[in-house]
């Protein structure tokens, strides 16, 4: 995962953002911005992952909630998308929370 994380940090195509508790600043996940279409003004929250004791608390919804406004008002997009898998329900209950609305099921979308 390390080696990973190094080429992360190296990408133009992403925008990772460390998640750290504010008390210690100790890391405890991430968050990413990725498939960047400055033209149309759209992104997407993609690769979020938090350590085992952090997963369904307080921490995804604030730190999306606080990466939002930059998108929108610092870096003037007009559309953040979330997608997730049909089955994946903690993660499509965390969008919805977030205020992101449902528009459909993508088939065949990827290979």
């Amino acid at each position: 995962m390390f080696a990973w994380l190094q080429s992360c940090e190296r990408s133009s195509r992403f925008r990772f953002y460390a998640v750290k508790l504010n008390d210690t600043q100790r890391a405890i996940g991430m968050v990413n911005f990725c498939n960047v279409v400055e033209k149309m003004g759209r992104l997407e929250v993609d690769f979020i992952w938090y350590q085992a004791e952090y997963q369904q608390t307080y921490v995804n919804t604030e730190s999306v909630y606080l990466l939002l406004p930059g998108a929108f008002e610092n870096m003037d997009y007009r559309r953040v998308e979330w997608k997730c898998g049909a089955r994946n329900a903690r993660s499509r209950t965390a969008a919805l929370r977030l205020g992101f609305s449902s528009e459909g099921v993508f088939r065949k979308h990827m290979i």
